[in-house]
């Protein structure tokens, strides 16, 4: 099956599965018309939630829906989750170390490690894994550490307010302090 398309993989499992368009697209979220795009080709590569969901349905891994390759059946819970556990993680130090490059600041591996632990707490709770959330928890960090007001705005060389720059505000609000 690593010469089909995502869309054919997708029509065979559907069709294995005894599966109509409409209840297929019902597993995603989607439409029985998006479903039928995706089969035919004419929609490359579907959204990581519709992957998500369709391979849970049909118990095949989302690499192997997505490319044909690796083994077909998802690997063990245990790997999954040390998996996006990793991916988090990444994305966690990623996002710490872009907002230290906007706010000006140099990030001190051996001091600020737990940052990105922080970050990557957060991104694991179920309702809080937004950008507004970490970058505020962030600017409170930062600013409790001394290493910059990061609550103003950056002024680009034209000595007005560089709308690009992030403007995280250090406060806390009250239903963050709950927390």
């Amino acid at each position: 099956m690593v010469d089909m398309t995502i869309g054919e993989r997708l029509n065979q499992l559907r069709l294995d599965a005894g599966l109509t368009l409409e209840q297929a697209g019902a597993i995603a979220g989607t439409t029985k018309q998006s479903m039928s795009q995706i089969e035919k080709g004419k929609t490359q590569v579907p959204g990581g939630v519709a992957l998500e969901a369709w391979s849970r349905y049909y118990g095949v891994s989302i690499q192997w829906l997505t490319t044909g390759k690796g083994s077909k059946k998802p690997a063990d819970k245990a790997s999954q989750s040390v998996s996006e556990d990793e991916n988090i993680m990444t994305q966690a130090a990623e996002y710490v170390l872009g907002q230290f490059e906007q706010w000006g600041i140099s990030l001190r591996p051996k001091e600020d490690a737990d940052l990105i632990t922080g970050v990557f707490r957060i991104l694991k709770r179920p309702n809080d894994n937004n950008v507004v959330v970490v970058t505020r928890w962030l600017a409170e960090q930062v600013t409790a550490r001394g290493l910059g007001n990061v609550g103003e705005r950056k002024t680009g060389s034209n000595g007005g307010s560089d709308s690009r720059a992030d403007t995280a505000t250090p406060r806390r609000t009250a239903k963050a302090k709950a927390r």
